[in-house]
């Protein structure tokens, strides 16, 4: 039986990770696999952020489609990739705004990931005077949001 050879390290500290991140090559490859694993496109894979701006986030996420992301998760971050499952799981259909969903989640070379639904933008990509409409106006409903989620 043929077995490949890890695409990822199996072992990782955070000096490494910062190392690899920025590796466009190295995670567009992850991500194909990641998406043949569960039937998605290859054809429209776009990161999120280059890996060098810590802006968007510690994890490696990309955009499948309209629809699906793909967040990957170094291995020292297994305990956020539980919570962020654990959270999104309990969260799912009981809140007034739209949460992402998990499609699945496993692991490639001992690396955890989640695929999930895309149910809007990130404040992030709104630009102009709009952006700031869209965050204030995001702001002040995030205020009432977890109520419902305590219950």
């Amino acid at each position: 039986m043929y077995r490949r050879e890890p695409l990822l390290p199996l072992v990782i500290n955070k000096t490494d990770y910062e190392a690899i991140r920025p590796d466009a090559n190295l995670w567009l490859l992850v991500m194909q696999v990641i998406c043949q694993r569960h039937g998605l496109s290859t054809e429209r894979l776009v990161r999120f952020g280059d890996g060098t701006d810590t802006a968007f986030g510690s994890n490696i996420v990309f955009a499948v489609d309209e629809q699906h992301v793909i967040k990957l998760y170094p291995p020292y971050w297994r305990p956020l990739f539980e919570a962020d499952l654990s959270v999104a799981e309990h969260v799912s259909g009981k809140l007034s705004i739209m949460t992402p969903e998990i499609y699945a989640y496993d692991t490639l070379d001992g690396w955890p990931y989640l695929v999930m639904s895309r149910p809007g933008c990130s404040l992030e990509y709104l630009g102009g005077d709009r952006a700031t409409t869209s965050r204030r106006g995001a702001c002040r409903g995030s205020g009432a949001t977890p109520c419902p989620a305590h219950t």
